[in-house]
């Protein structure tokens, strides 16, 4: 896995961002190629958080950036509950 320096790994939030205002989701692999080439990264860590009723789903997936496809995935459900859910988000980290 390739770490990114300053400006990009102060900033996952607007990286985020940018993939929204381009259009791109998880699964369009080419923008996310496109986007992360210009990083230079190799790998990006993509989290994302549902609710329902009184449940997180709580779920990781390592993708591989050149390619768009994921390499690992990992979810977890945990009560609607804040400090159980940074304890599931630090595990997960």
């Amino acid at each position: 896995m390739v770490s990114c320096s300053p400006p990009c790994s102060s900033s996952p939030l607007g990286f985020e961002r940018n993939k929204r205002l381009l259009g791109c989701s998880e699964e369009e692999s080419s923008c996310l190629a496109e986007i992360t080439g210009a990083l230079g990264v190799s790998e990006v860590l993509a989290p994302s958080l549902s609710v329902a009723g009184g449940r997180y789903l709580f779920t990781l997936s390592l993708l591989d950036a050149r390619h768009g496809v994921p390499i690992k995935r990992s979810a977890q459900t945990v009560e609607r509950d804040d400090e159980a859910l940074l304890q599931t988000v630090r595990r997960g980290a």
